[in-house]
């Protein structure tokens, strides 16, 4: 009885386990995506406040 609960608690464990490293793949993915679109907005910022500096002088 005690063997099927801890073959049952180590099934559990290792999906947990699985499931959190997908999870972990997703987010990194996730976060790359979100760091060019980062990159992309900061680089429009420059170009607007450059234009925007140029024309004014």
């Amino acid at each position: 009885m005690e063997c099927v609960f801890l073959k049952k608690l180590e099934n559990s464990v290792v999906f947990c386990i699985a499931s959190m490293e997908i999870i972990l793949i997703v987010l990194r993915k996730n976060l790359k995506d979100m760091q060019i679109l980062y990159n992309n907005a900061l680089v429009r910022l420059e170009t607007t406040l450059h234009v925007i500096c140029s024309a004014q002088f």
